[in-house]
């Protein structure tokens, strides 16, 4: 099944990345830790599986080509990150092996009643409990098929990430998660996303301020 994976950030004229397809991975999976960085963050999404979109989609077609709901974690290397948006995009700082977290089911559209009021809590093994809500979000999965739909086709099968829900990643709390803890994201009719993140094999390399529990290079 063809899947892309897209980040919706603005409203109008929607703009997303692609992720990479072969780091698509299931609940439970281990993520490992790049040696390129030594501030691995998620963004825990609400995702949209969706069927055959055409160019131009009306709204009642792309309300109708909506397949199911699924929880979505994009790993994110921070340190990284921000260079790398002022250039070609994101890369290295989101498409590491493992980055893109899929499940643990998919829930059809009849089955939630407000798919922008679900309460959303990431969990952690280290005592970090962090919430949010889709509601946060700008606009409502339908909005953003049709945007864009104004610019491409969609494949049957595309999964699109609504973004970050806020306050539900480090980044957003000045709180950084460490190498092997184990995370729990819940959402709300979706079921509950388990990830942990491995340890580096030796020193890494970091842009920002090193970590006491994170040896670096040089």
């Amino acid at each position: 099944m063809a899947r892309r994976l897209m980040l919706a950030k603005q409203v109008g004229a929607v703009s997303y990345y692609k992720g990479r397809i072969s780091s698509v991975v299931g609940t439970g999976t281990v993520v490992p830790w790049p040696r390129y960085s030594s501030y691995l963050d998620i963004e825990p999404d609400l995702a949209v599986v969706v069927g055959e979109i055409p160019f131009g989609a009306s709204r009642r077609l792309a309300a109708e080509r909506i397949a199911g709901y699924t929880v979505f974690c994009d790993i994110s290397a921070r340190d990284v990150q921000l260079a790398e948006m002022f250039g070609f995009g994101p890369t290295a700082s989101k498409d590491m092996d493992c980055g893109n977290v899929l499940g643990p089911w998919l829930v059809t559209p009849d089955e939630i009643d407000d798919v922008r009021g679900l309460s959303v809590e990431v969990a952690t093994d280290r005592g970090r409990v962090w919430r949010g809500s889709t509601a946060e979000y700008l606009l409502d999965p339908i909005d953003v098929i049709v945007a864009l739909a104004t610019r491409q086709s969609l494949a049957a099968g595309s999964v699109i990430g609504m973004g970050t829900v806020p306050g539900c990643c480090g980044l957003d709390r000045d709180e950084w998660l460490d190498p092997g803890e184990r995370i729990i994201i819940t959402v709300a009719g979706l079921g509950a996303l388990h990830l942990s993140f491995g340890v580096p094999d030796g020193p890494v390399e970091s842009g920002w301020e090193s970590r006491p529990n994170i040896p670096t290079i040089g």
